[in-house]
């Protein structure tokens, strides 16, 4: 694993799973806490596009020239956006598979 995936997959995780010491004390529904799990990398994961895409129109704009910022920014958007598809298909498999369940 590259240095940068490194540092990439440690900002999910903090996203998937904040830092805080009162969460493992209080009771907290789990639906709930998915959700707001969800909720805040599909927040993410806009905010990163739209700065990629600030970052294209900068760059060629000329107001940039920082090309390998640019390509980073793009990267991260677009495995950020791949990540959250493949969560989507994974939580649609289930709930076909709920589906098809017999009672």
């Amino acid at each position: 694993m590259t240095p940068i995936a490194a540092l990439y997959l440690a900002q999910i995780a903090d996203v998937v799973v904040p830092m805080n010491k009162d969460r493992l004390t209080r009771k907290e529904d789990p639906t709930e806490s998915f959700f707001i799990m969800l909720k805040r990398s599909m927040i993410k994961v806009n905010n990163d596009k739209l700065k990629a895409e600030n970052s294209i129109e900068d760059l060629a704009s000329g107001r940039n020239k920082d090309i390998h910022s640019t390509m980073i920014a793009m990267e991260r958007a677009d495995i950020e956006f791949r990540l959250l598809q493949q969560v989507r298909n994974k939580l649609l498999d289930g709930y076909n598979e709920l589906f098809r369940m017999a009672i």
